[in-house]
């Protein structure tokens, strides 16, 4: 884990408990953090990470679906770090588009 860790997939500013309680979740959520790892280094800038794993306690307050795959430790809410909107908007989809070539190693990928 070069870029991200386990603390930071896990937390949330909702007051509860938001650790994993299975042995399945916790590995999910490394095999995320090693893909986001290398995301990370082919994109070679900063990546935020705006969620990742939720509690039922956490994903429940957020209002997350009832199947989410945060509760399974296999999603991340992630943004470029930009302060400038014009540069946000294309580092953001520089960075779609780095997941989007990978969308065959992915469940999901939803653009926000």
């Amino acid at each position: 884990m070069s870029y991200f860790n386990f603390r930071e997939m896990c937390k949330t500013s909702i007051n509860a408990d938001n650790y994993p309680r299975t042995m399945e979740q916790v590995g999910n959520l490394c095999a995320l953090v090693d893909f986001l790892d290398e995301i990370r280094a082919e994109f070679g800038e900063p990546i935020i990470i705006n969620s990742g794993f939720r509690s039922e306690e956490v994903n429940r307050k957020v209002g997350g679906v009832a199947r989410s795959l945060h509760l399974q430790g296999r999603a991340a809410d992630i943004r470029p770090s930009y302060d400038d909107a014009q540069e946000y908007y294309w580092e953001l989809q520089r960075l779609y588009q780095l997941l989007y070539a990978r969308r065959d190693e992915l469940t999901e990928l939803i653009k926000y």
